[in-house]
């Protein structure tokens, strides 16, 4: 169709100025097969305006995207052209963002009131911030203020359609799978949480500080639409090198440190270093040649994540589609029951690693509390991070699947399976009594379940921390703690304890079998390491040591035994040929020291021994 007149702004040069709205137009028609000849025909365009539209088309889909407004916000901007205070445009929208992400209405003279304080943070001297900025502001970047009232914004249900409507004709029109397309999510676990009137958290507050029960991880989940491939869950930590992580060959999940955040910088670096070679691999390993690899990451628009031109593979088969605005509780897979069942498998795993519920027979007292709380307090890193792993691995595949019904418009698979199946809060409730850990209600176990629902993994950044972040001369106020004041240091048993262990859990699989009979190997190896190690700690024993002796008194140093029986001579060279053992065979060059008395009294100069031990 012809634009009308109206469409475009002519100039006094006779220069068309088409909004972002008809360049969007331009793109999709180029995309979907018209030449150049046709889109200048069709558009009243230029050669030279049509080649500056393709080539920045993907800036141009970017703006777009991101506009509150969508297309209808983009038919009225005109210009993208470089402002006057470029960081303080980029760190007064980053602030705007954060707070619609946060679901915080934001009006103009919230506007204002930020971007003066972001000026004055960035070192801006001549920013005024008048109501005329603002205007600019606001239109630069698509934002309209109409129907925003009240304390929080609500889903925008109005964009739910278009964008759906959107990926059914993005996989039409690049021939894009279910499997090809992917959605990822930041959110944050209380790793080391406990019930609130639990013994052991109330132990633990009192000797460690109830600061331990709180420390959180974020972590990064990701899967593909048909649940075919469950990305490595990323997991971003207070501490720079946990104490606990050291000396391991291989985790689970992929570790970062940076104050328990998710950033920029983390997301780019696993996009291009983790997501795009994982998909490749996946793909290929079921056939799909490496030509024609593709995939599209579903994101919400967060603080942590790039902008769309950072996050692309060279080839452009591998890239990310944002949701709009205020859609992440109606669209985003993984928040329609997918976190919520990984912490709920996590938090039943951690409490079978911990829970002590029955006593041995013959046991003088019951300890289970004791041993509990124990098991509490030594609860690290380590064992969150494999827990986590294995409660990933255990959502179930048509939670996967069903988290993309409101994307794909597929019908849901009724198959009667729980999204949090295997965590029974009446049994752990009465699991938790029986370890000692008192009685724990049923609503106090929903609330300790649900405390971290919702919880982001990155972080509500103050506007003095956004503007470090754009003009990157600091860091984060938050700065990552020692390890050692992240991590309980352990009691660490002697390894002679822990040998004897292993023997004990050997027997058990000797006299029980079963099915812990299939680790045997595994825990007979770790015995032999054990004991490789425990030999390797011994000293190599001196030669002078077989002939350590009780030393005769003062008085009878240097009395000869007047009866040196023939057992004192047998004994004599049983530990004179003992020694030769360990004695190396070298010339002697040391002067000539003190005799040395053996246990049955005898004295033995060093030249006598020097003599016996050249005709043994």
């Amino acid at each position: 169709m012809t634009p009308s007149p109206s469409r475009a702004r002519p100039t006094s040069k006779n220069r068309k100025i088409l909004s972002l709205a008809q360049k969007m137009e331009i793109i999709t028609d180029s995309e979907g097969g018209f030449n150049r000849r046709q889109l200048m025909d069709k558009y009243g365009v230029k050669k030279t305006t049509l080649h500056d539209i393709l080539r920045t088309k993907e800036k141009v889909k970017e703006t777009v995207q991101r506009m509150e407004g969508g297309s209808k916000g983009a038919a009225s901007v005109y210009r993208t052209s470089r402002v006057l205070h470029g960081d303080l445009e980029e760190a007064v929208y980053k602030w705007y963002s954060q707070q619609r992400a946060a679901g915080v209405v934001v009006r103009g003279t919230d506007i204002q009131e930020a971007a003066l304080k972001l000026a004055k943070h960035l070192g801006v001297r001549d920013f005024k911030g008048s109501s005329g900025w603002v205007y600019r502001f606001r239109k630069r970047h698509g934002i309209c203020s109409k129907g925003l009232t009240g304390a929080l914004l609500s889903t925008n249900l109005g964009a739910v359609e278009p964008f759906v409507q959107k990926v059914a004709q993005l996989m039409e029109q690049e021939g894009l799978h279910t499997f090809q397309m992917y959605n990822a999510d930041e959110t944050g676990l209380f790793w080391r949480s406990l019930p609130k009137n639990s013994r052991a958290a109330r132990d633990i507050s009192s000797t460690l500080g109830h600061r331990v029960l709180e420390e959180r991880l974020s972590i990064l989940v990701g899967a593909n639409a048909d649940g075919s491939h469950r990305l490595q869950p990323v997991v971003v930590g207070r501490s720079r090198k946990p104490r606990v992580l050291q000396g391991l060959s291989r985790l689970p999940v992929e570790y970062h440190d940076q104050a328990a955040w998710f950033t920029r910088d983390i997301f780019k670096d696993w996009f291009h270093k983790s997501f795009a070679p994982a998909v490749r691999k996946h793909q290929t390993q079921y056939g799909i040649s490496a030509e024609d690899v593709r995939a599209v990451l579903l994101l919400d628009y967060s603080p942590a994540h790039p902008v769309t031109n950072k996050l692309c593979t060279k080839d452009g088969r591998v890239k990310v589609m944002f949701l709009p605005l205020n859609t992440n509780s109606a669209l985003q897979p993984m928040d329609q029951g997918i976190t919520d069942s990984a912490k709920r498998h996590y938090k039943r795993l951690y409490m079978q690693q911990c829970l002590v519920v029955t006593e041995d027979e013959d046991a003088y007292e019951d300890n289970r509390a004791k041993k509990t709380c124990r098991y509490f307090r030594n609860y690290n890193m380590r064992d969150a991070l494999f827990n986590w792993a294995e409660a990933w691995s255990k959502v179930p595949l048509n939670t996967l699947r069903n988290a993309w019904c409101p994307v794909l418009r597929a019908p849901s698979i009724q198959t009667g399976e729980n999204y949090f199946e295997g965590f029974d809060v009446t049994a752990m409730a009465e699991m938790l009594a029986a370890a000692g850990q008192g009685s724990i209600t049923e609503e106090e176990l929903h609330e300790w379940l649900e405390e971290d629902t919702g919880l982001s993994g990155y972080l509500h950044q103050t506007q003095e921390e956004i503007a470090n972040e754009v003009l990157k001369a600091a860091t984060m106020s938050l700065t990552p703690e020692e390890e050692e004041e992240e991590d309980v240091k352990p009691c660490v048993p002697p390894l002679s304890a822990v040998i004897e262990a292993t023997d004990t859990i050997l027997r058990h699989m000797d006299t029980v079998g079963g099915s812990m009979a299939r680790h045997y190997e595994v825990i007979r190896s770790m015995r032999m390491e054990l004991m490789r190690e425990q030999q390797g700690r011994k000293t190599q024993p001196k030669g002078s040591t077989f002939f350590s002796a009780v030393i005769p008194s003062a008085g009878k140093r240097r009395r000869r035994t007047s009866a040196t029986s023939d057992t004192s001579l047998s004994s004599l060279t049983s530990n004179v040929s003992s020694a030769s053992l360990h004695i190396k065979s070298e010339p002697c060059t040391s002067p000539p020291s003190s005799p040395v008395p053996t246990s049955s009294g005898l004295i033995v100069d060093d030249a006598d021994l020097a003599l016996f031990l050249e005709t043994q």
